[in-house]
């Protein structure tokens, strides 16, 4: 069970709480999949995610394989700054939202990265679908 979505709200007493801080680099079971990715999702919108709702392009927009071969994580902003601080680094980049968090409320990066990205309002192709 991933520390995600429903089951956060349904069954949180069952995820252990982890660091929120440093890169994101290694903490999905598929390892490594902002810099190296080797899983890809595709959403019925068509939405190629590299991680979590995660968006590095669209499948109905662009074909799959430009996506793989084009992708490069230094150049997505978002991306970047998740690969080497963490959605911590996205909080320290936006004062304001890091207000709104309490650290306590998440189990892990991925859960607290979810939440930071919902409300940054990011232009698509940014990281978002």
């Amino acid at each position: 069970v991933v520390a995600a979505g429903r089951a956060l709200e349904a069954i949180p007493q069952y995820f252990q709480k982890t660091q929120l801080e440093g890169p994101c680099e290694g903490e999905t079971p598929m390892e490594n999949t902002l810099t190296n990715p080797r899983c890809l999702t595709i959403e019925p919108s068509g939405s190629v995610d590299v991680c979590w709702h995660l968006s590095i392009g669209n499948a109905k927009e662009t074909p799959l394989s430009r996506i793989i071969t084009e992708y490069d994580w230094q150049r997505n902003p978002l991306i970047k700054a998740l690969a080497e601080e963490g959605p911590m680094g996205l909080l320290k980049r936006q004062k304001p939202l890091a207000r709104r968090f309490d650290k306590s409320e998440y189990v892990n990066k991925c859960h607290l990265c979810a939440e930071v990205r919902k409300r940054l309002n990011l232009p698509k192709g940014l990281g978002t679908r």
